[in-house]
């Protein structure tokens, strides 16, 4: 299956597949079962074929190679047979070779990853760059020779960025941007908030392009702003950003399957609870959801979570099947 969110690109794993078979189809053991599970390959995926003739390419290319100045790979045969098949393994190790470096060289496109309620990954780029995906988040890869593109859709990911000076990181959440060098911090993004928080090095947040002003407002755009290490900037559609600061075991406490509340609206943290459990979490009417919550709790566990609560606020739990309703008694 191919990850890429541009279907004409094959996937790095089908461009692999490709030059594996091409080898294999102009080696020796060439038979009629080799050609049979080739064609059977062909099939499975509509990206094998445009790989292949990538590979294709590739092996092309290398047809006027001069193998004399190869003489430890390409060492004198006994034989006319045995000479042809040094020559075929030479160029079969030859297209590999070129096939991979042209993999590494050609930046990812439009590559994706998500995770689901309670899921987490972990993504190490080619690059190097790490990205960990927390639950309920999705991103896309966009790599340029001039610029390393991810643009987080939802969700919360945390990104340790492989230092290129040449090619700055910009994560793009809606109308801001959030561009590294190489540094590690955490970006969280929903329909109408971002949260960024910096754990090394140095970020710099800015609106991803010019947004249209009410006369009263206009002027010149918003600057971008710097952050340093611990700080965390909150900005949300309907107000002014805020900088606080926050520590690293904190920001990343999802990480150990931990969520840290710090008097949270109760909207907001059975939002985040929500994430990691298929029990859902609501409750009665916006008043209810305006109480604070502290604490530090488990992911994946509404069910104690609400108990705790109804505990300590005097309120009611109502389950029903996979639903959990926290009430006034």
């Amino acid at each position: 299956m191919n990850p890429r969110g541009d279907a004409s690109v094959p996937s790095r794993a089908a461009r692999a597949e490709a030059a594996a078979w091409l080898a294999q189809l102009h080696g020796p053991g060439r038979n009629a079962g080799m050609e049979e599970d080739f064609r059977a390959w062909l099939r499975a995926d509509a990206g094998h074929a445009r790989a292949f003739e990538h590979a294709t390419e590739v092996w092309d290319a290398t047809a006027n190679l001069d193998l004399r100045g190869l003489p430890r790979l390409a060492p004198r045969a006994a034989n006319g047979r045995m000479r042809v098949r040094r020559r075929l393994a030479l160029a079969a190790t030859v297209l590999l070779a070129a096939f991979g470096a042209w993999m590494l060289l050609l930046p990812p496109r439009g590559i994706q990853y998500a995770t689901g309620i309670g899921e987490q990954r972990s993504v190490r780029l080619a690059d190097g760059t790490q990205l960990s995906l927390n639950a309920s988040s999705a991103v896309e890869v966009d790599y340029e020779r001039d610029r390393r593109n991810v643009r987080l859709s939802h969700g919360e990911v945390l990104f340790e960025v492989a230092h290129d000076a040449q090619r700055p990181f910009v994560v793009t959440v809606g109308e801001r941007t959030v561009t590294a060098l190489g540094t590690s911090f955490v970006v969280r993004g929903e329909t109408d908030r971002l949260e960024v928080t910096l754990l090394e090095g140095k970020v710099s947040v800015a609106r991803a392009s010019p947004v249209p002003q009410a006369p009263a407002a206009a002027g010149a755009p918003s600057p971008a702003i710097t952050l340093q290490p611990g700080q965390r900037l909150r900005v949300r559609a309907d107000a002014a950003p805020q900088l606080d600061t926050q520590g690293a075991d904190a920001a990343v406490a999802w990480r150990r399957g931990e969520i840290i509340l710090d008097d949270t609206p109760l909207e907001d943290a059975v939002a985040e609870m929500n994430r990691y459990d298929q029990h859902r979490l609501s409750f009665d009417d916006s008043a209810l959801g305006q109480l604070r919550v502290s604490g530090i709790y488990r992911t994946g566990n509404n069910r104690d979570f609400a108990h705790a609560l109804a505990s300590v606020h005097g309120l009611a739990v109502k389950e029903d099947g996979d639903r959990i309703r926290l009430a006034r008694k």
